[in-house]
């Protein structure tokens, strides 16, 4: 997940790919979740709205179909990825959301995107997937 215009809030799928790194929004603003079954909300696909999900069949992250299918959509050639790290300090304002930590991914032209794994993630398994491109 990744906060925009300060509060609202988009998640992705992120993946990467032999060329670059890719987002998929799977799900629109979501606000706290109330309670959840511990199982229920360690579960990253609880995020996920199985519809959004379902438009992405069969496209290539760095298509121009891809992209066309949301404007939230992004894809990085790997390039223009300089940098990818962890933060594990705690995020404000994720209420009751469960999530593992945040990986940071710094872009050429001095931008940075942050991204919040939801759920119980490995989030140094995911680091070294998307290190893996660099």
């Amino acid at each position: 997940m990744e906060y925009f215009l300060g509060i609202l809030n988009r998640t992705y799928l992120v993946s990467s790919f032999e060329n670059g790194i890719g987002g998929a929004r799977v799900f629109g603003v979501m606000g706290n979740p109330g309670y959840m079954s511990p199982e229920t909300a360690a579960n990253p696909q609880t995020y996920v709205n199985q519809a959004l999900l379902k438009q992405y069949e069969n496209l290539s992250f760095d298509s121009s179909n891809f992209l066309a299918i949301d404007s939230a959509n992004f894809f990085y050639p790997k390039q223009d990825v300089v940098s990818i790290s962890i933060d594990m300090t705690p995020k404000w304002g994720m209420g009751n959301v469960r999530y593992s930590g945040r990986i940071v991914i710094g872009l050429r032209d001095g931008k940075k995107r942050e991204f919040i794994l939801l759920g119980s993630q490995d989030v140094h398994h995911v680091v070294d997937v998307l290190k893996g491109l660099l």
